[in-house]
């Protein structure tokens, strides 16, 4: 499979009601921010592992993508958020001329090569629906972003959990500057940077169930 790889680095706040979608742009637009008109997206996303948790143990989330754009698989290192703060290694690989989840996660059984998951069966633990509005968003001079408004449904096992949050991924620019951002965001919007990812969340409800 073919691939590209980078790191990531997102900043994630926890909302509580739509209202604070709006309390964001607000504070972003008042911070001298630009931002593009938003686009809808939706992504279904299997997250895999084997029977034994061997990936998550060994700090590894794979995650199988179902979009309009297509199939895509992607590794991520395990970090936790510190702050709102999420920084992780990530390796994307399209699976072209894939058709339908089955499929894809038959290639991925196939083809994945993690040492961790060697001699074991992939399949998926949890799966999660988000209904996204993304737009690009920039602070002219400082750093690029894609901010992302997500409406979350968590399928872990029998359990069902809701959640909201707006995420915004650094692309290019000034590190510090984007940092500095968030913070400002934060003071002035009134929102609460995310203590727990979506995986992390998923992550819980399994256990739970435990």
């Amino acid at each position: 499979m073919s691939s590209h790889s980078g790191e990531e680095i997102e900043f994630k706040w926890a909302v509580s009601s739509p209202k604070q979608f709006g309390d964001f742009l607000r504070a972003a637009a008042a911070l001298g921010a630009a931002s593009a008109p938003p686009r809808r997206v939706k992504n279904t996303d299997y997250y895999l592992d084997t029977a034994g948790r061997a990936l998550e143990k060994s700090g590894v989330t794979c995650r199988l993508r179902a979009s309009s754009a297509g199939f895509e698989l992607t590794e991520k290192s395990a970090s936790r958020i510190k702050g709102g703060l999420a920084r992780r290694a990530e390796h994307n690989f399209p699976l072209p001329g894939v058709k339908d989840a089955r499929g894809a996660l038959e290639l991925i059984r196939s083809v994945y090569r993690h040492p961790a998951a060697r001699g074991r069966t992939l399949e998926t633990r949890f799966r999660i629906e988000n209904g996204r509005r993304q737009f690009a968003l920039s602070l002219p001079g400082k750093f690029r972003a894609q901010a992302c408004f997500d409406n979350v449904m968590i399928f872990a096992g029998p359990k069902t959990v809701g959640m909201r949050e707006i995420e915004l991924e650094f692309k290019n620019g000034r590190l510090r500057k984007f940092l500095d951002f968030c913070r400002a965001v934060t003071e002035k919007s009134g929102l609460s940077p995310a203590r727990m990812s979506k995986v992390a969340t998923a992550r819980a409800a399994l256990k739970y169930l435990h």
